[in-house]
């Protein structure tokens, strides 16, 4: 348990940057919406290194965002998606778009389609394409959370 490890908060929050820091770069390839995760973690450490939140508040951040990993890999067991199908619900989720499982199910279609959206930006661009039109069919407007 955190809380009990004896070290002192300021250890703690370096710690658990690390650890998230470490998981993000070793299972991100596979796990995709653990780049949002690892973003999230970036902006936490800044603001603390800023000293725009105290050693408490980061702790507090950090363990949320562990929270969020766990929750994560448990819902991906229970749903018995693939990594690449559940990331993209995943992301869909948090954001509030409407039907995440279904609109993450017809992109796993448009990624299959378009293998190479990662490198080649006719592929990135028609899976973009195909995003926004999955994101606004049946009039549906997408609204982000940010």
């Amino acid at each position: 348990m955190i809380e009990a490890d004896g070290r002192s908060d300021t250890e703690k929050v370096f710690n658990l940057l690390k650890s998230i820091e470490r998981l993000v770069l070793d299972e991100s390839a596979k796990s995709l919406y653990l780049i949002s995760i690892g973003e999230k973690a970036e902006l936490i450490a800044k603001l603390y290194k800023e000293r725009q939140r105290n050693t408490q508040e980061t702790l507090e951040a950090l363990k949320s965002l562990i929270a969020e990993i766990n929750a994560a890999r448990k819902e991906q067991a229970e749903k018995n998606m693939t990594p690449k199908v559940f990331s993209v619900y995943w992301l869909f989720k948090n954001e509030g778009v409407a039907n995440p499982e279904g609109k993450a199910a017809q992109m796993e279609t448009v990624l299959t389609r378009f293998p190479h959206w990662r490198n080649s930006e006719k592929h990135e661009r028609e899976v973009k394409r195909e995003l926004y039109k999955i994101l606004l069919q049946n009039g549906n407007s997408y609204h982000p959370k940010r």
